[in-house]
């Protein structure tokens, strides 16, 4: 779009990858041992389903499942009373489904803005931020979320010290996201006003990086979910002032 003052530009980008095991060592036989499953992706998430938390009013229902109110409740698939390997199913995948990009560019006569998104969706993957701020002992119950007591039945997480021996399929996390990866803002200084101390070209620009991520992930950054919290990968924002000068 362009006026005698006035230019946008916008590129999109979108990237799908589908992957598909179709015969596993020349049969159709499903390798459950390594989570391979004939008819899915390579890379899916195999475990039991997380259902809430056992609840002060399921106590006998708990029990016959060696279980206590307040610890992780799975669902039991078959309904035959047992949680076993039976009761596992493919959760999710570590793979996005997809992601994409969108870029706009808006020039008004010397200022001139660019604005860059990128998404990434369907991911499915075992958080280690939930590994090391809710372990759910001793001192290493650091995250202020809505933890079940028996004043406050939630069903989102388990009593602290009382987790459960299915805690772990709290962990498949999924990690989409909407990130602005980049913001700048620029004026090209006007040339009658620089050729007078001898410059030819000038500019001044603002950019920031990563400065707004939206996603449901409770964790610090959803593109780096997998990577433990001990000071190794995680994501950052950065504010820069600059200018650029021609003589």
């Amino acid at each position: 779009m362009q006026t005698k003052d006035f230019t946008w530009e916008t590129g999109f980008t979108f990237s799908k990858n589908h992957n598909e095991l179709i015969e596993l060592y020349g049969g159709k036989k499903d390798d459950v041992t390594n989570k391979w499953f004939i008819g899915e992706p390579i890379d899916v998430n195999y475990d039991y389903v997380f259902d809430g938390i056992w609840q002060t009013d399921e106590a006998e229902q708990a029990a016959v499942y060696g279980q206590k109110p307040g610890q992780v409740k799975v669902r039991d698939i078959d309904g035959n009373k047992v949680i076993d390997a039976d009761d596992k199913q493919i959760l999710g995948q570590r793979s996005p489904k997809w992601i994409g990009s969108i870029t706009s560019t808006f020039r008004y006569k010397d200022f001139d803005l660019s604005v860059y998104l990128y998404t990434q969706q369907g991911a499915q993957v075992q958080d280690a931020f939930m590994s090391s701020f809710m372990t759910f002992e001793g001192n290493y119950n650091q995250l202020d979320v809505d933890y079940w007591t028996e004043n406050n039945p939630s069903n989102e997480f388990p009593q602290p010290g009382n987790k459960g021996k299915y805690y772990d399929t709290m962990r498949y996390i999924d990690v989409s996201f909407v990130r602005v990866g980049s913001i700048t803002l620029g004026w090209n200084i006007p040339k009658e006003w620089t050729k007078k101390i001898g410059i030819k070209n000038a500019r001044l620009y603002f950019t920031t990086n990563n400065p707004f991520t939206f996603s449901s992930y409770k964790g610090f950054d959803p593109e780096w979910a997998t990577q433990n919290t001990w000071g190794t990968v995680t994501g950052y924002t950065t504010y820069l002032i600059g200018t650029k000068i021609e003589f």
